[in-house]
């Protein structure tokens, strides 16, 4: 028979202490034998039996060792002080306290009285009462605040270097306990937690030494924290290394000081090591907000960072900007959820989060060495196929004379003054991040030189506009001058310089509908090419349909609306012109029958049906442009790239106004984020699947 597992949550450190804070005198009061006090019932004695030499024995108690004891007893001890403020409890331990010693003595005497009702008995020569400072869970408490526990600190400095990785992993453990006391200490550690490391080879390096003796030494000349107080002002400090994040909780005191209330930090992964500058100071912000979060939902908070160009991005006062990366979307997003406000602050005066955060120093030689094996990367040779994938996209980058610079900038930090070809990239640097040796420009991935050619044949296959194939390159990559480079392109296209129109005259606009589907334009195209299309508009996403029908008459034209609205449902309106097709006694049965409203457009007029007439004018155009694409193929082609294609009109594409979402194309094989998430996805699908 098993048993099931109370999953009743012990508290945590920074529970049982804010519940302390304001207390000047303090007592510890220690549960005689713990489990042992509470009797079970016949039905839970019998679960407990055990198999002893001389027989089976029933425990008519809670006995230590057993899964579910702690859930149990927590929980009871949990309800009977929940009445008592000031009062924290760990199962067997318990610490109450007081702002005056009336207060303190009402509810040491209240838990008293509550402990023998309940039957409990306290160990007498562990509790102790009435002291200025009390040990628990391995603090020491006072009035003014939280500090190491001597015996532990006595602990850690007496500890040798370590020998091997067990060893210091022991002496990382003990300090993680303490890690609230200790700025910076991710970044301090980093030799360390090198040596942590998979398959990293053992030195105990004099960077190492440096890092082990000045952890020591920090816990020892640790600040004192300062007991949280919900009536006083909260700020939290954030700032980032090369290595780590860090951050501070602190009061606002009556004279205008900062008072610590815990330090935090963590060292970054190796792919947050490539992060720009502005990405690490912005992920140690997103850091501190998940770390304090107990201590700061739902409460103003002040958040204070160094890095100036974040107020731009996360200043809760104005809107997200629109050109930003879809990691820094997401932290923007995140920020919404807390009451903040972001100040800047030099570096130099925020030195509880920044003055460690430099430490170690990187040797001298290591930029220069990293410069020079980019400069040697700039004479590859590029292979000859080029595909249009994430993964080439970052191989040409690092081979790409000015985008491996530009990384490495971005990696690095970048110079004050830039040469002119690398100045359209420092106008942006705020901008930039990088991704999977990617570069990226908001949600847009850079595409260096060498495959921009082929990138441009991509997006001029369908042949359309400058207008539209700019809208189309400005939701995926960006290059500098590839505006210029499409009116090049464009200009210079003879197919399009063959079939270009006159310009259109001015004409009356319909009004747009208040949603998608609602109102349909419907009209014949040809023949044309040897063939008839019914082509048919959506006014308000331009979604377009386009059928081969074999001739004009109604009984097609309902068969071919019949295949549509099956897809897309039933719209309210359909505007057409007076054709037999269209005006005929069975189609306006047919209209009517569903619920349609059928509009006729003046005789003679038809460009009071406007939107199917240049749908119509577009499809010629395009069968002209493509007339070298089997027929099999030609149209899907076609259709694919209208309804992926931004309008001029809405800025965004048919697909996302219908379908609300975006159909993938092969742009989005360039860009590292979205690449992956599918890779992903297919490969997770296909476990399943087995």
């Amino acid at each position: 028979m098993a048993t099931e597992t109370d999953t009743y949550p012990l508290p945590t450190l920074n529970e049982a202490f804010a519940v302390l804070q304001g207390g000047v005198i303090f007592s510890k009061i220690d549960l005689e034998q713990a489990y042992t006090q509470v009797v079970v019932d016949e039905p839970t004695s019998k679960l407990l039996t055990l198999n002893t030499p001389k027989g089976l024995f029933r425990c008519k108690r809670l006995a230590f060792g057993v899964k579910a004891c702690p859930g149990i007893f927590q929980r009871m001890m949990s309800n009977l002080l929940a009445r008592v403020s000031g009062t924290a409890v760990l199962l067997d331990d318990i610490v109450v306290t007081g702002r005056t010693i009336q207060e303190h003595r009402d509810r040491l005497q209240r838990i008293l009285q509550i402990l023998k009702e309940a039957g409990l008995r306290v160990n007498k020569e562990k509790c102790k009462f009435g002291k200025a400072s009390v040990e628990f869970l391995g603090h020491m408490i006072d009035a003014n605040g939280l500090h190491p526990c001597g015996d532990k600190i006595k602990a850690i400095m007496e500890t040798p270097a370590p020998r091997n990785v067990k060893e210091l992993q022991a002496f990382l453990g003990l300090l993680n306990f303490y890690d609230r006391f200790l700025a910076q200490k991710a970044t301090v550690a980093e030799p360390l937690y090198k040596l942590l490391l998979k398959g990293a080879k053992w030195v105990w390096s004099p960077n190492c030494q440096q890092a082990f003796s000045l952890l020591k030494r920090m816990l020892t000349a640790g600040d004192t924290l300062v007991h949280y107080d919900l009536k006083k002002p909260v700020v939290i400090t954030c700032d980032a290394s090369q290595y780590g994040l860090g951050a501070v909780l602190e009061h606002r005191m009556e004279d205008g000081s900062l008072r610590p209330i815990m330090f935090a930090s963590r060292t970054m992964s190796s792919h947050e090591r490539n992060y720009s500058q502005i990405d690490k100071e912005a992920a140690a912000i997103i850091f501190a907000v998940q770390k304090f979060y107990a201590y700061i939902f739902g409460r103003k908070v002040v958040i204070q960072t160094d890095h100036k160009p974040l107020l731009g991005i996360f200043d809760p006062k104005k809107p997200i900007p629109n050109v930003i990366s879809p990691r820094m979307l997401r932290w923007a997003l995140l920020l919404n959820s807390y009451d903040y406000e972001l100040k800047y602050v030099e570096g130099k005066k925020i030195g509880n989060a920044d003055a460690l955060s430099r430490w170690p120093a990187p040797e001298s030689t290591e930029k220069e060495e990293e410069l020079q094996e980019v400069n040697v990367l700039f004479l590859n040779e590029t292979p000859v196929e080029l595909q249009m994938t994430a993964k080439e996209v970052a191989k040409l980058s690092k081979t790409d004379g000015v985008l491996a610079k530009v990384m490495f900038w971005i990696r690095n930090g970048w110079p004050s003054t830039v040469e002119e070809k690398y100045r359209d990239f420092h106008v942006r640097r705020d901008e930039l991040t990088e991704y999977k040796d990617c570069i990226l420009w908001g949600g847009r991935v850079i595409v260096p030189l060498k495959l921009r050619e082929s990138v441009l044949k991509e997006l001029h296959s369908n042949h359309d506009g400058i207008v539209i194939t700019k809208a189309i390159a400005r939701s995926y990559f960006w290059w500098p001058g590839l505006d210029r480079d499409i009116e090049s392109l464009i200009q210079n296209c003879q197919t399009c310089k063959e079939v270009r129109n006159m310009p259109a005259k001015v004409t009356h606009r319909w009004i747009t509908p208040p949603k998608a589907w609602s109102r349909l334009h419907i009209d014949f195209a040809g023949p044309f090419m040897g063939k008839v299309f019914l082509v048919l508009i959506d006014s308000y996403s331009k979604w377009p349909e386009v059928k081969i029908v074999s001739d004009q008459s109604s009984s097609m034209v309902i068969n071919k609306l019949d295949e549509i609205f099956a897809e897309q449902g039933l719209p309210d309106t359909i505007v057409s012109d007076n054709g037999k097709a269209f005006a005929s006694e069975e189609i306006c049965q047919y209209f009517k029958n569903n619920g349609i409203r059928h509009i006729l457009v003046p005789p003679y007029h038809p460009a009071s049906n406007g939107q199917a007439e240049r749908t119509v004018q577009t499809l010629k155009l395009k069968l002209k442009k493509m007339s070298h694409i089997p027929w099999a193929t030609r149209l899907h082609k076609i259709l694919y790239g209208l309804r992926t294609t931004p309008s001029s009109v809405t800025g965004k594409t048919p697909a996302e106004l219908l379908n609300n979402r975006r159909f993938r194309t092969n742009f989005d094989r360039l860009h590292p984020f979205l690449f992956k998430k599918r890779r992903l996805k297919i490969s997770r699908k296909m476990k399943q699947n087995e």
